[in-house]
């Protein structure tokens, strides 16, 4: 689907600053994903352009929390998020991260990460609820923070096959 056709779509469920991504993984078991979920892995679902520097990465459990400086080419905004809720069963790994710091103009930020098991293999879905403190800068934002989070689609197959071999 185009991004033009996922505006359109947005706009018309005002669902606009609301993401869903989901990518499928073959060839891996979920434990392995699971155990990926790393700072390592947090650095190469960086997109190129974002400026990132970790300052601090606990892990996906509740109470863990994550601190970032980020920014267009150089990392200069302050981002803290905290692990609100983490999951984990036979078939299923899930966690939610909360910012709690956020950069201008976010000023509520939630990211539901999904791991599981399907007829294809392993997915993981990328669910972002995000909210500025102007609604127009929303709609603004969406095609920024659809294709950035569009691009781990790639990153994640690219990591996770590396991780396999």
């Amino acid at each position: 689907m185009l991004l033009r056709e996922l505006v359109v779509q947005a706009l018309k469920n005002n669902q606009m600053s609301k993401i869903f991504i989901q990518t499928d993984l073959q060839h891996i078991s979920i434990n392995q994903v699971v155990s990926g979920f790393d700072i390592n892995l947090f650095k190469a679902l960086t997109p190129p352009l974002v400026g990132l520097k970790v300052d601090r990465f606990d892990g996906c459990k509740v109470g863990d929390e994550v601190h970032l400086r980020v920014g267009f080419l150089y990392p200069i905004q302050k981002w803290v998020s905290l692990i609100t809720y983490s999951n984990q069963t036979n078939d299923t790994f899930d966690f939610v991260d909360e910012g709690r710091v956020l950069p201008f103009p976010l000023k509520y930020w939630r990211h539901h990460h999904i791991v599981g098991k399907n007829k294809k293999g392993i997915f993981i879905v990328d669910s972002i609820e995000y909210k500025t403190y102007f609604k127009p800068l929303d709609l603004l934002l969406y095609p920024l923070f659809f294709m950035q989070f569009y691009y781990r689609k790639g990153a994640y197959r690219k990591y996770f096959a590396r991780q396999n071999s």
